[in-house]
């Protein structure tokens, strides 16, 4: 593994740590304000935080990429899933502080309403999941370009 992205998952110096983070962040601020003004419901809407997912993965794998020496594809892999890890680790945090904060303005899922600890945890554990998943595909999608040298 590069001096750059260390074996931990979550490692404040690790690029994937801090632009998971920074995805987490954005992709929270955006479901809030989708929560606050009454869009929670609408689940494309909802979809368009994994814009801002795509968005940073592809920045952060071109950087990722320029800062190693070596096949992007097997590293790259590891680096967007470690990414997405992060990122939805962060909405998760961020549900449940928003739900002890003020349940009316935690994320509602699926047509779920956060009524007690346990709907806060299920609709965690799917915006985790989905976070993850999606995350890794689209990171998959982006290193198909990267391997070849199309981004650059």
């Amino acid at each position: 593994m590069s001096t750059i992205e260390k074996q931990d998952i979550i490692n404040t110096d690790n690029l994937s740590t801090q632009y998971g983070i920074a995805a987490g962040i954005m992709m929270s601020a955006l479901l809030l304000a989708f929560q606050i003004s009454g869009s929670d419901f609408s689940p494309f809407m909802k979809l368009s935080k994994y814009i801002i997912l795509a968005l940073l993965l592809t920045v952060a794998l071109k950087v990722y990429k320029n800062k190693i020496s070596g096949d992007i594809f097997i590293k790259g892999i590891s680096f967007g899933a470690k990414l997405s890890f992060v990122a939805g680790l962060v909405l998760v945090i961020t549900n449940f502080v928003l739900y002890f904060i003020n349940p009316a303005i935690a994320f509602s899922k699926y047509g779920l309403e956060p009524s007690a600890v346990s709907g806060v945890a299920v609709i965690s554990a799917i915006l985790f999941f989905e976070t993850f998943v999606f995350g890794n595909i689209i990171s998959f999608s982006v290193l198909q370009y990267l391997k070849g040298g199309r981004l650059k």
